[in-house]
């Protein structure tokens, strides 16, 4: 297992780096030349609850070039129990490659988290945003005390 490095707004591991890019909005990106594990990505979480605690956030999701994902790690990412507090997810796509790899993820592990391609990052946030904005104006009408007459 990889030792984390944490500040209060990033966390990295051997295989990732974990920042906050605003309040609700994180970014994860993984470091290229690796293959990604499912162990990883249960060390990525951790780097994320780190950062954020037990509020919610979305993600925006980027790889460097030269990187592979395991099927445990593919299959355990698109899954409910893993989900934690992430409400959406943006992949944030730079190449041809990335892109075929990104839509064979979503067709074909079906992620439980909303989650959407991006080829350019300011759409990926400006979503990302909307996404954390409408999640919270959800659960503060869901969280409003009702009056007694």
């Amino acid at each position: 297992m990889s030792k984390l490095r944490t500040t209060q707004t990033t966390a990295n591991t051997h295989k990732t780096i974990s920042r906050l890019i605003e309040k609700g909005i994180l970014e994860n990106t993984f470091k290229g030349g690796f293959i990604i594990e499912d162990i990883d990505m249960h060390e990525l979480k951790a780097a994320n609850r780190s950062i954020v605690g037990s509020e919610p956030y979305t993600v925006l999701v980027q790889a460097e070039e030269l990187i592979n994902f395991s099927v445990k790690a593919r299959e355990l990412v698109a899954s409910e129990s893993f989900k934690g507090n992430n409400i959406a997810k943006a992949l944030l796509f730079r190449s041809l490659g990335q892109r075929i790899i990104a839509n064979f993820y979503l067709k074909i592990h079906k992620p439980f988290i909303k989650t959407k391609l991006f080829s350019e990052r300011e759409k990926a946030i400006a979503w990302l945003k909307k996404e954390y904005q409408t999640f919270i104006s959800e659960k503060e009408i869901i969280n409003v005390p009702e009056e007694i007459e």
